[in-house]
């Protein structure tokens, strides 16, 4: 038979062990709440203080997310609209050589080039007398580059040879950006569109197709060339 000093004895291990259960619940909640403020500190607490989840915007404030959708960084010229890819006649880059012929047809003048150049593989080019050049890649069939002397070259934008430089200048400027071309200098008159490509107003063959200094706004276009930088020796 038990003692009564045995039953203290016990009475106050069961004590003891309550106290240590009881402190180490309190550590482990203190150690829980410090996390949450550290994580808190960082990251944002992710609840309002009505307790309802929220979102962290990123660009603009969650108001402006919730009223106009996800938010996206948009890039002049390097964002790939398919509805209005960027064309002279009617005829975008990598087009099938066929699509060539079902817009100017056959009457062209065909010269090869064994040496790619900055172009991916070797080419040809078909010279229209209306006043086109299609460059086409021998063993691909697809079209590397275009340009136009042809006032029936008009762009994607309604924007074609002999048109003033005001009026180009102030439809493409108004969505597309003139970049700076890797050997130095701005690159006016030569626009960065859709996919990374470049569409050259050149308002005087004769000195290139980088326009040198400023351009007049009473200058005609004399031609318009679509192709990739890398295609002209640059970047951007």
């Amino acid at each position: 038979m038990r003692s009564h000093k045995d039953f203290i004895t016990e009475l106050d291990l069961v004590v003891e062990m309550k106290k240590s259960l009881i402190f180490s619940f309190i550590i482990a909640s203190l150690v829980i709440g410090l996390a949450i403020i550290l994580i808190a500190a960082f990251t944002g607490f992710p609840w309002d203080r009505d307790g309802n989840a929220k979102g962290r915007a990123v660009n603009g404030t969650q108001e402006e997310k919730d009223a106009n959708g996800a938010q996206s960084e948009e890039i002049p010229g390097n964002d790939l609209d398919e509805k209005n890819q960027p064309s002279i006649a009617g005829i975008q880059l990598y087009a099938d050589r066929e699509q060539v012929v079902e817009i100017l047809g056959t009457g062209y003048q065909e010269t090869f080039y064994e040496e790619a150049g900055h172009f991916p593989e070797p080419f040809v080019i078909w010279k229209y007398e209306s006043g086109f050049e299609i460059c086409i890649g021998k063993h691909s069939n697809k079209v590397f580059q275009v340009t136009a002397t042809s006032p029936e070259g008009i762009t994607n934008l309604g924007c074609k040879v002999g048109y003033s430089a005001k009026d180009v200048l102030e439809t493409y400027r108004a969505k597309y950006v003139e970049p700076e071309s890797i050997h130095g200098g701005k690159l006016l008159g030569v626009f960065k569109v859709e996919d990374g490509q470049a569409m050259i107003f050149d308002f005087n063959i004769e000195d290139g197709i980088v326009n040198q200094g400023e351009i007049d706004p009473d200058a005609k276009v004399e031609r318009i060339i679509l192709t990739y930088p890398a295609f002209i020796d640059d970047s951007f």
